[in-house]
């Protein structure tokens, strides 16, 4: 005779976090303390005005915890940010927003001018622009017929 077993999907999902906890013990927390992974820097890469536009965002971090080096087509980018003194790990309610660092590299187009690129920085965005080479335009020229 079979028999019919009830399950709970949300018992599962909380075993599943246990495992999770258990399985990564980054700080001795649960795995939503772990450490910014390195590809979890999101970008934004875009032409306008015949400049190449790379936007980053890095909330929360200094100016000068920002890193940028383009090396011939790479670009590099890393930051980091530092966990607040001021207040003790066991004041905390919640923590979801942690220090880490952050690092993301990226093929540039080969006609950029690196050694034009300016960098900006304002409201938790790093905005990288960087010239490119301006490209030959194609000429018609017209056939004449004899």
């Amino acid at each position: 005779m079979n028999q019919i077993q009830r399950i709970n999907p949300f018992e599962q999902l909380r075993s599943m976090s246990n495992l999770m906890d258990r399985l990564f013990p980054w700080t001795g927390e649960t795995a939503t303390d772990m450490p910014a992974m390195l590809d979890n820097l999101p970008l934004d890469v875009y032409e306008k005005d015949g400049n190449l536009v790379v936007r980053a965002a890095l909330p929360g971090v200094k100016q000068e915890d920002v890193k940028i080096n383009i090396t011939q087509d790479l670009l590099q980018i890393s930051a980091e940010r530092k966990d607040e003194s001021d207040v003790r790990k066991g004041d905390y309610y919640l923590k979801e927003y942690s220090a880490g660092s952050w690092y993301r590299s990226v093929r540039l187009p080969a006609d950029v001018q690196a050694d034009k690129a300016a960098a900006t920085y304002a409201n938790g965005f790093v905005t990288l622009t960087i010239p490119r080479k301006p490209t030959a335009k194609p000429r018609s020229i017209e056939v004449k017929i004899d």
